[in-house]
């Protein structure tokens, strides 16, 4: 696994919420993200607001491993209403919609290595 810089983090963000604006958000079908989101009062439109707020010192960890998603996947942590929110997402396929795999409450504490 190659090691992350804050660099790359500001240019993922940066390529994600450009093609968020093209081409959209799909969030994965697991109702653990819709379970969170009704637990917040928010939906799937709230929440892609949310996920183009993130900066650098939102993100937790870098997931190389493409074989279920077809993208490298970024894990972030937001405070949302007192909540630690898990949020994982992905640039998805050329040409096609961003991916959010995950948007639920943190299992664990989430360590953050740029705050």
């Amino acid at each position: 696994m190659k090691e992350i810089t804050i660099d790359d983090v500001k240019s993922f963000l940066n390529s994600m919420n450009v093609k968020i604006d093209i081409y959209g958000m799909v969030f994965a079908e697991r109702q653990r993200c819709q379970e969170t989101m009704r637990m917040l009062g928010i939906n799937e439109i709230v929440a892609k607001s949310i996920i183009k707020t993130l900066d650098a010192t939102d993100f937790s960890k870098y997931f190389d491993d493409t074989t279920q998603w077809g993208c490298d996947l970024w894990a972030f942590g937001k405070d949302i209403n007192g909540e630690e929110i898990y949020i994982k997402i992905g640039l998805g396929l050329p040409n096609r919609q961003t991916v959010c795999v995950s948007f639920h409450r943190a299992d664990f504490p989430i360590q953050y290595p740029f705050k």
